[in-house]
């Protein structure tokens, strides 16, 4: 970049995509002879944060950039540092912006700051190896103010650059032909036979649940050599010396069996409302599955007529929509309030803590934010902590006086867990006894199916998410057509007057849509 400083001279500055402005300031004031603190770089007229890394931006390659003086000098404070580390644990220590990485690593992870300990920090993009961290600065990472996070890693420098779910191509099998045999071979016995050369399967057919034959036809005559493929356990079986010339070739159809995904969870209850605990990366990873290709996303004409068809539908039905008062709105909303209530009395919430612990509870969709509280702060190691729960993107901090439905946390909700201060142990916000009885992601899914299973089969119907009396006055007023029909003539119909009772006992509200209507009035 070229920078014009304040006496109208040029100077081209040397900038790598991990480089802040800061530095590039520090450059230009030192050439000159100014202090970086009292003068800030302007593109276009717009000021640029000192700690922003040139690849964040935007600003082309050779761009124009003014140095001016800052209407304010800008004073250096303290940091707040958060060490990352790959076992979850999280120290925290303020630093000064002068102090190296080196520093930093030695007074929160004193355990890692040798060089056989291979470790990386790595902030935002900038990834700094165990030979940079003593000669860098946070003053160089743009770290004059603030908090920041910066992780830990135990890796090797050529590590770091193999990217992950990529494998190196396999290598390529030459099939050697094997020629018909002529008729002077055929004369001869059978021990004399022509040998047929042995068949390395590549690596990817290690996936085939059984060992089959494949039969290869020759070029000069029509014959099949059978070569097996590899079992399941990697091995080929021999190979069936006989050769058959009038054996016409066969299509053989490879078939992987589909592997299934249920297997049975681990299920430790700590606690009352069903609570139960476990950690978001430690379960096992879903079988792989075969990709679909291009061509299955890619839309025929008729679908796109279709879809045409749905949109300019849906336009015309936004066009002539009338206009909707507030109280009709107040009331649609307190009909769809009513169906979720009718559909789902539980409510799953899960609480998200910042060492990657998941608390799961089963809660009345009448319960407010403050009963969640109370029962995360049931297994907190301080119960006094101070916390709030909030949703995110974007981050909304829940009240505590509102209700599970009213936040919008029916049927399930995943809530974050957000602490005032950073934990005494420096380790964990909850208990140490519950890491003992810890469950896993499958455990509590089916916790959470359990309990919308057997509100089901309470009610012992499928739950409806419409009032009882919508449906029996569309039933009404399908029956009378009949009894129209029927007043002057036609036999009389079976099971009339019990049809009739049970008409008009579903007219009338039931205890539970009873306590549903009077909590909507609340």
């Amino acid at each position: 970049v070229v920078v014009r400083a304040m006496n109208n001279r040029q100077y081209t500055v040397s900038v790598e995509p991990n480089m802040t402005f800061y530095d590039i300031l520090k450059n230009v004031c030192h050439k000159t002879n100014l202090e970086p603190a009292e003068h800030v770089l302007h593109f276009r007229k717009r000021p640029q944060d000192s700690s922003l890394m040139f690849r964040f931006s935007g600003i082309p390659n050779k761009a124009l950039l003014e140095m001016e003086k800052a209407k304010q000098a800008r004073i250096l404070s303290q940091v707040t540092i958060l060490l990352h580390c790959e076992n979850g644990e999280r120290p925290s220590g303020t630093f000064e912006p002068t102090a190296s990485l080196l520093e930093v690593l030695q007074q929160l992870s004193p355990e890692f700051a040798r060089a056989d300990a291979n470790p990386v920090m790595i902030y935002t993009r900038c990834e700094l190896f165990w030979e940079q961290l003593a000669g860098t600065t946070l003053e160089n990472l743009g770290l004059t103010s603030g908090r920041a996070v910066v992780r830990l890693l135990q890796r090797k420098p050529e590590q770091l650059k193999m990217q992950a779910n990529v494998s190196s191509p396999l290598p390529k099998v030459m099939r050697g032909e094997q020629p018909a045999p002529s008729a002077k071979k055929e004369a001869q016995p059978a021990e004399t036979g022509p040998k047929v050369p042995e068949y390395s399967p590549p690596a990817c057919a290690e996936s085939l649940p059984q060992a089959q034959q494949v039969p290869l036809p020759a070029i000069e005559k029509p014959a099949a050599v059978p070569l097996p493929l590899a079992s399941a356990a990697g091995r080929a079986e021999p190979i069936n010396p006989e050769i058959t010339s009038a054996a016409p070739t066969q299509d053989v159809s490879l078939s992987v069996p589909k592997m299934s995904n249920e297997r049975p969870g681990k299920i430790v209850y700590i606690g009352d409302r069903q609570a139960i605990l476990y950690h978001r990366e430690l379960y096992e990873k879903e079988p792989p599955y075969n990709d679909e290709d291009d061509s299955f996303f890619e839309l025929t004409v008729a679908e796109v007529i279709q879809l045409q068809k749905q949109l300019q539908e849906r336009v015309r039905e936004l066009e002539s929509m009338p206009l909707v008062a507030s109280t009709w709105r107040e009331l649609q909303r307190q009909n769809a309030m009513l169906g979720l209530i009718s559909r789902y009395p539980h409510s799953i919430i899960r609480v998200l803590f910042p060492d990657r612990y998941i608390l799961q509870g089963v809660f009345q969709v009448h319960e407010t934010v403050a009963d969640v509280e109370n029962f995360v702060r049931g297994f907190l190691v301080d119960t006094a902590t101070p916390f709030t729960l909030y949703t995110t993107p974007p981050k909304e901090i829940v009240p505590s006086t509102a209700t599970l439905l009213e936040t919008g946390c029916v049927p399930r909700a995943m809530l974050h867990f957000g602490p005032s201060a950073s934990p005494d142990n420096g380790c964990s916000y909850l208990q140490s006894k519950l890491m003992d009885q810890l469950s896993d992601a499958h455990g509590a899914a089916e916790v959470a199916a359990q309990a919308m299973r057997r509100v089901s089969k309470r009610d012992g119907t499928e739950p409806a998410s419409v009032p009882a009396n919508t449906v029996t006055t569309a039933t009404t007023g399908q029956q009378q057509p009949h009894s129209e029909d029927n007043q002057t003539a036609g036999p009389s119909q079976p099971k009339r007057n019990t049809n009739s009772a049970k008409t008009q006992s579903q007219l009338q509200p039931t205890k539970q849509e009873a306590m549903l209507l009077k909590f909507l009035k609340k």
